[in-house]
């Protein structure tokens, strides 16, 4: 689909509004909303261990990545990536990798959150070649997307776990950035 900018409005803090109805999306309800907004929530910089490969499993190659920390970096929400979680990614034999990921954060201000997603990557066989080989393809070379969920008991981040979030990839393994917004 096609996002012409008369139906896409950049608000106050850079939230994006893609506005339905423009670039024939029809409306599923004459009372439904007309417009889904995003705000940036943060970027997530993962540092990852050497992967772990299972070839042929039952669902595809199977690679299982551990995480040793990383940072969040956002409007939103700061703090650090702790080691311990994990992708248990699987690439599937219609070329598309999907990627299972589990991981703990700690905010600069101490609290602790809990984040799994999945998510996937779509590239030209070509480009999947250069990376298995060793080279990063640039992010107009591949699509990676993801579609985050939190989990915290600390009450300043409760808003976390009563929200969608998705998020755009922006650099492959062994240093995976991820872009996440809320879907308000």
């Amino acid at each position: 689909m096609t996002i012409h900018r008369r139906n896409l409005l950049v608000g106050a803090a850079g939230a994006a509004t893609l506005v339905a109805g423009g670039g024939g999306v029809p409306m599923a309800r004459a009372d439904a909303p007309d417009a889904l907004a995003l705000s940036h929530v943060c970027d997530l910089h993962f540092e990852l261990t050497p992967p772990v490969r299972i070839p042929n499993a039952p669902r595809g190659n199977r690679t299982i990545l551990r995480v040793a920390g990383g940072r969040v970096e956002g409007p939103r929400l700061n703090g650090k990536i702790l080691s311990g979680g994990g992708d248990w990614a699987v690439m599937r034999a219609d070329g598309i990798f999907e990627v299972d990921i589990r991981a703990m954060l700690e905010t600069d201000d101490g609290a602790t959150i809990y984040t799994h997603y999945g998510g996937l990557v779509r590239m030209a066989p070509e480009n999947w070649k250069k990376f298995m080989g060793g080279e990063k393809p640039s992010p107009e070379d591949y699509y990676f997307r993801v579609t985050p969920r939190f989990e915290t008991g600390d009450d300043r981040y409760r808003w976390l776990n009563a929200a969608i979030f998705i998020g755009a990839g922006y650099d492959l393994p062994p240093t995976p950035k991820y872009r996440i917004f809320e879907v308000l």
